[in-house]
């Protein structure tokens, strides 16, 4: 077995980790067989985040809005939900204990007065999740509320490779 692209490391039997993002191709050659390649993209969950939350901006320049902020506290609370939405991703937006979404902006102590969730899975690409949001009403008008000031994005992935996001507005 043999790899090139990103930076791979054996880890334990049979288990390699991938220590960078990009496209990493994997040679097997059994016995005197010709050699079978699979190549494999491994994800940076981070700039997915930030592809996300560019875009987002994108689409309320083109609406004539104002960017949104950052916020690291938001941005972190952001990835627990997409991480809770692995073991539960429903529409009425509660979390895997059954509180409401915006239960985890207390337990963080994050300020807010108006907050807002959209979540997705499945999407493959930052592009294609934000297009999914932008032709949903209830999703677009969240991104596109005036009264918000603050955008977290979260990314995370399961064992399966499904891609789950979450962006969280808060005034």
């Amino acid at each position: 077995m043999s790899f090139s692209g990103a930076r791979v490391t054996p880890s334990g039997e049979n288990m390699f980790l991938c220590e960078e993002a990009g496209e990493v191709t994997i040679t097997f050659t059994a016995g005197s067989g010709n050699p079978v390649e699979i190549t494999i993209v491994v994800h940076d969950l981070e700039v997915l985040e930030d592809e996300v939350f560019r875009l987002t901006n994108h689409e309320r320049s083109n609406a004539g809005l104002p960017n949104l902020l950052r916020s690291p506290l938001l941005t972190q609370v952001s990835q627990l939900r997409a991480e809770e939405i692995i073991i539960r991703l429903n529409e009425d937006h509660r979390r895997p204990d059954g509180r409401n979404f915006y239960t985890i902006l207390d337990d963080y102590n994050v300020e807010y007065m108006l907050a807002g969730e959209n979540l997705a899975a499945g999407q493959a690409s930052p592009a294609e999740v934000v297009r999914a949001w932008m032709d949903s009403r209830g999703h677009r008008e969240a991104m596109l509320n005036p009264d918000y000031l603050y955008l977290g994005v979260g990314v995370a992935m399961d064992h399966t490779g499904r891609i789950y996001w979450v962006q969280m507005f808060i005034d």
